[in-house]
């Protein structure tokens, strides 16, 4: 089995250069975050976006090929790939024609072989964040191992979130009997240990992650379907909140929904702008808000062949 890799795409602060197309010939070549042109639209197949002076290339067969990221790239080994990831902490989960999964370093060298987890057959793996990565057994479970490729948690959980700011939200699996509001889940550290627990029911992650203030957002069992909170790391509440629906939160600010509108507020509470644009952006302190219905979509560093997204 080939397998699949899978990245996330809700945080893209490692993307280094950012594939770009010509629209003069159709080539393809690579720019700087600021639009700075480092490879000049030389390349017929698309790109990938480089991270740690890496990139991925598609060659005329559909398959993946490292290229080091400099003005004159140069194709570092042989080796093709049926998919591919990101780099992160010098590591990138790709799978080989044949092969199975696995994660190589910078040079294309082979450092965690993937193909089986716990004696599970792997189906996914994912990216590293905080020095952990996910990976998904072919029943559907998913663990963590670190970039030893030890398992730091067994592929036991419905579903695992990555790691941001040293935590991460499993789901457990659900108990003969047991209905989809008795679901457990909790919050564990990087060596797996669980920090506090909850169910659906009572209360169910929105974000699936910690700003670095140690917050995290929820959905609470209210009698309003409006109502959200914030909880520390203790699964305290921190704050309630009331909104028709969640976007996103970064910066310490929360991009919200009243209605078919989009605002912003911080973890305090207090509004920075009124819910009245179509859509709310934030990253890097910087805030984007725009009354247009098209709304751009974050860009992707690999694209999975076949699996799940």
């Amino acid at each position: 089995m080939e397998g699949s890799v899978t990245i996330s795409t809700d945080d893209y602060a490692f993307v280094q250069y950012l594939c770009f197309q010509s629209k003069n010939d159709s080539l393809w070549g690579l720019m700087n975050l600021d639009g700075k042109v480092l490879v000049k639209p030389t390349f017929k197949n698309k790109l990938l976006d480089a991270t740690q002076d890496r990139f991925f290339v598609q060659n005329a067969d559909s398959l993946w090929e490292l290229y080091s990221a400099e003005p004159e790239p140069k194709r570092i080994g042989n080796d093709q790939y049926v998919s591919v990831g990101a780099f992160q902490y010098g590591l990138c989960p790709v799978s080989k024609p044949h092969e199975g999964l696995m994660y190589i370093n910078v040079n294309g060298e082979k450092v965690i072989d993937m193909a089986t987890m716990d004696s599970k057959e792997v189906l996914a793996a994912f990216n590293f964040f905080d020095e952990r990565a996910r990976v998904q057994t072919t029943d559907g479970c998913q663990g963590i191992i670190d970039k030893q490729g030890t398992i730091i948690v067994k592929p036991d959980y419905d579903e695992v979130s990555d790691y941001r700011y040293g935590k991460a939200f499993v789901y457990k699996p659900l108990k003969p009997g047991q209905d989809k509001g008795e679901q457990e889940w909790a919050v564990i550290d990087t060596e797996g240990n669980e920090l506090f627990s909850s169910t659906v029911g009572q209360m169910y992650p929105i974000l699936d992650r910690y700003t670095a203030d140690g917050l995290a957002i929820v959905k609470t069992n209210g009698d309003d379907d409006k109502t959200y909170a914030l909880i520390d790391e203790t699964g305290e509440i921190v704050r309630d909140l009331t909104m028709d629906s969640v976007d996103d939160m970064r910066d310490d600010n929360i991009v919200f929904a009243m209605g078919n509108k989009y605002g912003l507020m911080n973890v305090d509470g207090e509004m920075l702008i009124k819910p009245s644009f179509d859509w709310v952006a934030t990253s890097g302190g910087i805030i984007i808000a725009c009354n247009d219905k098209f709304r751009p979509l974050p860009t992707r560093t690999a694209y999975p062949a076949g699996g799940f997204s």
